[in-house]
C-alpha cells in the first residue's frame, strides 16, 4: 500500500505541470561582508507590475536599499525600460552619491548595454545574483515583502493612489530601528533620530524642553563622534545577527569536503575538447541531415520594394553583403521573389556606435508560408529540469540557422533587394517562419536518446550531470553527435563545467 501511495503522488498531474523539483541539499550559509560606509554597496530590484494600476499610470516600483544602514529608496514608475530605470537611479544618486557595487538580479532592463555603459561611465562595479536565488539579494527581497504588504493595507479608497503615498510609506519604515542592526536608518544615515510622526506626538505628551543653541564646530563634532558610534554600534549588531541566523541556518545544511585525491582539476576536460578542436570554429558548418524548404502553395511570387536608406546604412548594408558573399552564404539572384532589408541595432549604448545586425524582412513571403507546427520545448521545463545538477556545461552553435541547406525552391523564394542587386541565401536565413521549427527539429535527431543529460533551446545547447566522470562522458557523447552532423560551435559563447 505504501509503495502504491508513493507511485500515485509522484505520478500526480498538477505536481508535474507545475515544474516542482525534489528536494535538494542545502549548504551552509556564507553571510554577506558587513558594509561600514553609507551607500558603498546599494541592491537594486523592480518591484511589479502591481494590481491595481495606479491612477497616475504607475505600475512599478524602483527599490534601492543600502546594505550598511538599511535606508530604503522607492521610485513609482510606468515602464521600466532601461532608460526609465537609468533616468530614476541617477535621480537617487544626485542626493547620495555613486555606489561602488550595485548588486541585482538578472532583469533585461539591468543588464542591458544601456545600464552596462551608465554603471562604466560612473565607475560602479555592478555584480548580477545567480538565476532562480533570490537569497543573494535578501535584504532588498525583505523590503519588497514589507513594502508589498504596506500597499495592500492601505484602504480601498486609497489603493489607487499608492503611488503619492509611498513618501509616506517610506518615512514610515526609515524611523523604525531595524532588528539586524539595532537603529533605524535614519539614525544611521543622519546620526540622529529624525522628527517624525511618533516624535511630534511624543512631543506633545512629555512637553520636552527645546535644545540649547550650540555653534556650529561643537555641533559637528558631536554629530560625526555620535555617527561613528551608531555605525560601530550597528555593525557589531549585524555580525552577531548573522552568526545566530548562521548557526541555525546550517543545522539543516551538508558541508562539501575535498580529500585527496579528488579531481578537482580541468585536465582531462581541456585534452577532451582537444580532441574536437574542429567543432569550435567561427565559420559556420553545413549538416547533410536536412534541408529547408519554404512552401508558399500555389501563391504568386510576392516582391516587396526597398526601404528607404540613409547613406550610412547603404554603406553597412554593402559590408554585410560582401562577407555574407565570403562565406558562401549568398549568391546572386534573379528570382522574381524580393524582400526589403533592415540593419537593427543590437544593443543601444549612449557613449558608443551601436552594432547592427543585418537582417531581412519576410513579412510578405511569411504571409504567405504554410506553418509548421512542430513544438519548441518550453524553457522553464528545461530549467527545471538542470535542477539537481552539480556539473553543467552550456554550448552555442556558430549562426546555427546558416548550418542548414534551402532547397533550390527556397532559395529563390529568399531572395532580397539591397541598393547593390539582388541577391539569395544559400543557407536558411533568420526571419524565415517556420526556421525555428526546422532547426528544433534538426537539434532534437542530433540529440536524440540523450534527453537524460542534454536539453536543448533551438541553437542552444545544455549538457548536465551529477559526477564530473559521467560529465566527461557526456559531453563526448555530445561533440561527437554534433561532429557527425556536420555543425560547428563558437567558443566564445561556451561554459564547460
Amino acid at each position: 500500500m505504501r509503495i502504491a501511495s508513493d507511485n500515485f503522488c509522484r505520478a500526480c498531474p498538477t505536481c508535474q505541470a507545475s515544474g516542482k523539483t525534489g528536494k535538494q541539499l542545502k549548504a551552509p550559509l556564507l553571510p554577506l561582508p558587513v558594509v561600514g560606509t553609507p551607500f558603498e554597496r546599494v541592491g537594486i530590484d523592480i518591484v511589479g507590475p502591481l494590481d491595481p494600476k495606479a491612477a497616475l499610470g504607475n505600475r512599478f516600483i524602483l527599490v534601492l536599499v543600502d546594505h550598511a544602514t538599511c535606508y530604503p529608496e522607492a521610485i513609482p514608475l510606468r515602464t521600466v525600460t532601461a532608460p526609465v530605470v537609468t533616468r530614476a537611479l541617477l535621480g537617487i544618486f544626485s542626493r547620495v552619491g555613486f555606489p561602488k557595487d550595485v548588486v541585482s538580479d538578472r532583469g533585461t532592463d539591468f543588464m542591458s548595454a544601456y545600464m552596462k555603459s551608465m554603471w562604466d561611465e560612473c565607475g560602479v562595479t555592478y555584480r548580477f545574483t545567480t538565476p532562480y536565488h533570490p537569497q543573494s539579494t535578501g535584504l532588498v527581497e525583505r523590503f519588497n515583502k514589507t513594502l508589498k504588504g504596506m500597499i495592500s493595507g492601505l484602504t480601498e479608497a486609497m489603493r489607487r493612489k499608492w503611488d503619492v503615498l509611498l513618501p509616506c510609506l517610506l518615512f514610515a519604515y526609515r524611523e523604525v530601528p531595524q532588528k539586524g542592526v539595532g537603529f533605524s536608518p535614519f539614525e544611521l544615515l543622519y546620526g540622529f533620530p529624525v522628527r517624525g510622526p511618533l516624535s511630534i506626538v511624543e512631543e506633545g505628551w512629555e512637553k520636552a524642553p527645546k535644545t540649547p543653541p550650540q555653534d556650529v564646530v561643537s555641533y559637528m563634532l558631536a554629530l560625526r563622534n555620535q555617527t561613528q558610534h551608531f555605525w560601530k554600534q550597528a555593525k557589531s549588531n549585524l555580525e552577531a545577527s548573522q552568526e545566530v541566523m548562521k548557526e541555525w541556518y546550517d543545522r539543516k545544511t551538508t558541508l562539501v569536503e575535498f580529500s585527496p585525491g579528488d579531481k578537482v582539476w580541468r585536465g582531462d576536460c581541456y585534452e577532451l575538447l582537444e580532441q574536437f578542436s574542429p567543432l569550435f570554429s567561427l565559420t559556420p558548418g553545413l549538416t547533410h541531415l536536412c534541408v529547408h524548404d519554404i512552401d508558399t502553395g500555389d501563391s504568386p511570387p510576392v516582391k516587396n520594394k526597398i526601404y528607404r536608406l540613409s547613406d550610412m546604412v547603404k554603406a553597412s548594408i554593402k559590408e554585410e553583403v560582401s562577407k555574407m558573399l565570403t562565406l558562401g552564404v549568398i549568391e546572386k539572384s534573379s528570382s522574381p521573389w524580393a524582400s526589403p532589408v533592415v540593419l537593427v541595432p543590437k544593443a543601444t549604448v549612449p557613449s558608443a556606435k551601436p552594432e547592427l545586425r543585418f537582417c531581412v524582412d519576410y513579412w510578405g513571403l511569411n504571409s504567405v508560408t504554410r506553418t509548421d507546427a512542430h513544438p519548441t520545448p518550453r524553457a522553464d521545463e528545461l530549467v527545471d529540469s538542470l535542477g539537481a545538477a552539480k556539473f553543467l556545461s552550456t554550448f552555442d552553435l556558430t549562426s546555427g540557422y546558416w548550418q542548414i541547406a534551402l532547397t533550390k525552391g527556397a532559395k529563390e523564394k529568399s531572395a532580397f533587394s539591397t541598393p547593390e542587386g539582388h541577391y539569395q541565401f544559400r543557407v536558411m536565413p533568420f526571419g524565415l517562419k517556420n526556421a525555428p521549427a526546422t532547426f528544433q527539429r534538426l537539434v532534437n535527431g542530433v540529440l536524440a536518446g540523450k534527453d537524460a543529460y542534454c536539453v536543448a533551446y533551438l541553437d542552444d545547447k545544455a549538457v548536465y550531470s551529477s559526477s564530473w566522470e559521467e560529465h566527461l562522458l557526456h559531453l563526448k557523447e555530445v561533440l561527437k553527435a554534433l561532429r557527425q552532423a556536420g555543425l560547428t560551435i563558437k567558443a566564445s559563447k561556451c561554459q564547460i563545467g
